[in-house]
């Protein structure tokens, strides 16, 4: 499982290995993962790609007596096999350290999973990663459920997972995707908050490594990355313009010093001679120079046999262009394994259960899941719940929408048969002969009245079975027939069937009422518009108004609180320089005191002409800024308002850019949202058209049924009333074990409830008690 100690594992095997003369190697998917492996365990790694590489030249795996393969379960089972094949041929121990319920392969996988199940491998089982006991206990139920064969326990204990996520505040709800994000981001902000503050050198290697924002998109890595670095620009982290440069595809993108970074592209510089140490995609890190020749200077920490090292190298604009650097605040899912942070932030639109749980066993400290309730959502589910009711509200809503997602998963499972382990002992499947054989009766002296009685009972009890099994038969056939008669109104009872005909007219009915106002909606929508995505559109238009008009309001009254502040620093500038003047008038006055004329007529000038010149200049500037001081006040509390009265500063930038899109061709976005509209009123009216037609269906197979039952014969009556009866005490059956279950499940999640509110609660003695003992 995920935390356990594999790599710590693989250390102590590595030792003993080693101990008996054996060559011991390591093969990873990723050169960073194969870095740390070597690193963390001893063992010198390299990619699986180099492995193949060296299979298909001839050297293969000849000279390595032990081959570790790192998170195998990643690992495509077409190379897989093409390392086992080769281990073949050399006699090389492969022994492939993974986990299935993780990340899967990119190509065809559930080989390493088929493997472990077939020689009976070992299993780490305790978590030594996550310090929080509800975090691990959260983990243990979504792995429980991972193991299961059955997709309903799956879904059960995945759900009971998120909920107890949820419970220990590691799951916040937002509204939309920008929602979500600015509530990410502002927990990111604070989360790097102490690394910042640090500013020692090694302080942005310690936060990329232990504040992780992970995502399941490159769109949504992307998006959190752009916010980021603006957030970042604002708080002057970068440092000068930015320098564009082009990637694949006709895009570019923007760096400065500062920014952070992740390698995407393998560059072996060591290995051609060009350089001390190698790029390898995955290393993070960031931005400390930039070259009149447009290079890029990037600082990285990588880990080492003898620790974590800090490395610099230039990058040229060609190997950026060739996709070889990407922003790297934020990152997918994929790229994160391995990993492990004090902080995981997790952004969960379009994870599957195998990434989620990769994701949120990053952390040791505490991983926390952000999710978009209104992409998450249908537009049933908004309907069927209503207005959010309060946080608590939103956050069920938000779990139960995204767990939906995660039902449909599909385990990779071998496309043949998998036979038995073969780790498993072989059990005898011999049967026993028979014990008893049956004798006959050879004596003599029976008279042919007993062998006519012997006789007479063989054909009475061949008879019985014969009937037996006619009527066995006919049952058979009755409720195959019934169970395959269309929509299943076969095997109701009558009293249901007629109760069905009369719920089903009604449907019928309701559902050509719901046509024919889908079909004039749709005809309005198309006319004179109004829908709902229009009206939704308005709305945020009038919202983004609204809030950019809070923005620049608050960022008015900044710029006037700060110009204010200006001008009072330059007026106390101004003002000490004029005194400044005024003493050197004063100091040449005295310096005067000659009866020469020219003395005296240097000091009538001073006295009747500069000294009051600057003291009329100092009365002055101290009018000017009297008005200015006395408004200081209002000011800062009219910034103050403004600023609490405008949305957080931090979602500022993204409101402005999100004004200025949607302004910029809003009436390309209206002609867009009253098409949805439309072709959401045609999606109606096919839902009900459809609904209309499968009732009409159904209501004719059951007053076929009915009729066909009104002709049967007494006896096929009989036989079909008795196949209804037993289904519907089957399905009683089915009913009461389901609600036994449902309730024992209730009683349970209460019983854990109450055991987290228990736990949580701190275990403190009483003062007063303590007092009552007396003393000895």
């Amino acid at each position: 499982m995920a935390g356990s100690g594999k790599t710590t594992m693989m250390a102590a095997a590595r030792t003993a290995w080693e101990g008996r003369g054996l060559v011991v190697a390591g093969a990873a998917t990723a050169a960073v993962a194969a870095t740390n492996l070597h690193a963390e365990a001893g063992i010198p790694s390299t990619t699986i790609a180099t492995w193949l590489l060296r299979i298909k030249g001839g050297r293969g795996l000849s000279g390595v007596d032990v081959l570790v393969v790192d998170e195998a379960s990643m690992v495509d089972d077409r190379q897989m096999a093409a390392l086992l094949a080769e281990s073949a041929r050399t006699g090389t121990k492969i022994v492939p350290i993974g986990d299935p319920l993780q990340l899967r392969a990119a190509g065809v996988g559930g080989g390493f999973a088929a493997i472990h199940r077939q020689v009976a491998g070992l299993t780490l089982k305790e978590n030594r990663r996550q310090r929080d006991p509800l975090e691990r206990k959260a983990l243990e139920r979504w792995r429980a459920g991972g193991e299961s064969e059955r997709p309903q326990d799956r879904q059960e204990l995945q759900r009971q997972a998120l909920r107890l996520w949820g419970q220990g505040e590691r799951v916040r709800a937002g509204q939309g995707a920008e929602d979500t994000m600015a509530q990410l981001l502002a927990d990111w902000l604070t989360a790097r908050e102490p690394y910042r503050a640090a500013g020692t050198p090694e302080a942005v290697h310690d936060e990329l490594a232990q504040v992780l924002v992970l995502a399941g998109t490159n769109a949504a890595v992307d998006r959190l990355n752009a916010v980021a670095r603006e957030l970042r620009r604002e708080r002057g982290e970068l440092e000068g313009p930015d320098h564009r440069y082009r990637l694949p595809g006709g895009r570019t993108i923007a760096l400065a010093i500062g920014d952070h970074v992740r390698v995407r592209k393998n560059d072996y510089r060591a290995r051609r001679g060009v350089g001390a140490v190698n790029v390898l995609n995955g290393y993070r890190g960031h931005i400390t120079a930039i070259g009149a020749d447009r290079r890029v200077e990037v600082e990285w920490r990588q880990a080492g046999p003898d620790g974590p090292t800090v490395v610099r190298e230039w990058l040229t604009p060609d190997y950026i262009a060739s996709g070889g650097l990407s922003h790297g605040t934020a990152m997918t899912v994929a790229a994160a394994e391995g990993l492990t942070a004090d902080h995981a932030l997790i952004y969960g639109m379009g994870l599957d259960p195998h990434t989620l749980y990769a994701a949120m066993t990053r952390d040791r400290e505490r991983a926390r899941l952000y999710l978009p309730r209104e992409l998450l959502e249908s537009d049933f589910d908004r309907v069927r719940h209503g207005k959010v009711r309060s946080e608590a509200d939103a956050l069920q809503r938000a779990l139960a929408a995204y767990a939906a997602t995660l039902d449909d998963d599909r385990v990779d499972r071998l496309l043949t048969p998998e036979p038995e382990p073969i780790a498993q002992e072989e059990q005898d499947a011999r049967q026993p002969a028979p014990a008893t054989v049956e004798r006959e009766d050879r004596g003599r002296g029976r008279g042919d009245r007993q062998r006519t009685g012997r006789e007479q009972e063989k054909r009475e009890a061949a008879a019985a079975s014969l009937n037996e099994a006619r009527a066995a038969i006919q049952l058979a056939g009755a409720r195959l027939a019934l169970s395959r008669s269309a929509y299943g109104v076969g095997l109701l009872s009558d009293d249901e069937l007629t109760e069905r005909l009369s719920s089903l007219a009604e449907q019928v009915e309701a559902a050509s009422t719901a046509l024919e106002a889908a079909e004039q909606e749709r005809h309005r929508h198309a006319r004179n518009g109004g829908g709902p995505t229009e009206l939704a559109l308005l709305a945020e238009r009038d919202k983004l108004a609204a809030n950019l008009r809070r923005v620049e309001a608050a960022e008015r009254a900044e710029r006037r609180l700060q110009q204010a502040r200006q001008q009072i620093l330059e007026g106390h500038a101004e003002a000490s320089r004029l005194r400044q003047r005024e003493s050197e008038l004063a100091a040449e006055v005295e310096n005067l005191g000659s009866l020469l004329p020219s003395h005296r007529a240097r000091r009538r000038e001073l006295t009747e002409v500069e000294l009051p010149q600057v003291r009329e200049r100092l009365e002055q500037l101290g009018e000017r800024l009297a008005p200015i001081r006395a408004q200081g006040p209002a000011l800062e509390q009219a910034a103050r308002e403004s600023v609490e009265q405008a949305p957080p500063r931090v979602v500022w930038s993204m409101i402005r850019r999100r004004h200025d899109d949607l302004v910029g061709d809003f009436a390309a976005a209206q002609r867009g949202a009253r098409s949805v509209d439309v072709t959401n009123a045609d999606s109606r009216a096919a839902t009900a058209r459809l609904t209309r037609d499968q009732a009409q269906e159904e209501l004719a197979a059951g007053l076929s049924e009915s009729e066909r039952r009104a002709d049967l014969p007494p006896d096929q009556r009989d036989i079909e009333q008795r196949v209804r009866s037993e289904e519907a005490s089957r399905r009683r059956t089915e009913r009461e074990r389901d609600d036994i279950d449902r309730e024992r499940r209730s009683a349970h999640e209460r019983s854990q409830r109450r055991q987290t509110e228990r736990d949580r609660e701190p275990s403190r003695q009483s003062p007063a008690s303590e007092r009552d003992v007396p003393s000895r």
